[in-house]
């Protein structure tokens, strides 16, 4: 079994993720601490990455695209820890919960309707990936606290 960073490593569908890690410089981090549970988001999640701006009055989210998240190292492992927890969740560890709590401090609340878990503002849709370090579920958005807990205005 490897460890969070091999198995994303060896998934060419996390090649982003691997990039924003290496930028965030927290390869170590996700080799040999632990437990953790990762929401990797596929490299898909990241074209339709949006986050709030609360100084645009006229828009309420605004395109992030990769290279602005990855322009330097805070930028990146802020991003990251939206989408880490501390401990070893498995789906059924999710299943009974209504939110849990990301290495940045924000609460992200879990949903489960029509037979799929909604972490955040994201779709879980690959889970239980098992590593020595903690446990990988895919997601379909790359998970954002100001998503999270931001509604927009009704028009």
């Amino acid at each position: 079994m490897k460890n969070i960073f091999e198995t994303i490593l060896d998934l060419d569908y996390f090649s982003l993720l691997v990039a924003m890690v290496k930028k965030a410089e927290m390869v170590e981090s996700l080799r040999w601490e632990g437990p953790l549970t990762l929401f990797g988001p596929h490299n898909g999640a990241f074209s339709t990455y949006t986050t709030y701006d609360p100084d645009d009055l006229a828009h309420y989210d605004v395109v992030a695209p990769l290279e602005e998240i990855l322009k330097d190292k805070k930028s990146a492992r802020e991003t990251l820890s939206y989408f880490l927890v501390p401990g070893r969740l498995t789906l059924n560890d999710l299943l009974g919960r209504t939110s849990i709590i990301a290495l940045d401090g924000n609460d992200i609340p879990i949903e489960a309707t029509n037979g799929s878990v909604i972490v955040g503002n994201s779709s879980i849709m690959n889970y239980d990936f098992e590593c020595t370090n903690g446990i990988i579920h895919v997601t379909g958005e790359v998970l954002q606290p100001t998503l999270l807990a931001i509604k927009k205005p009704a028009s």
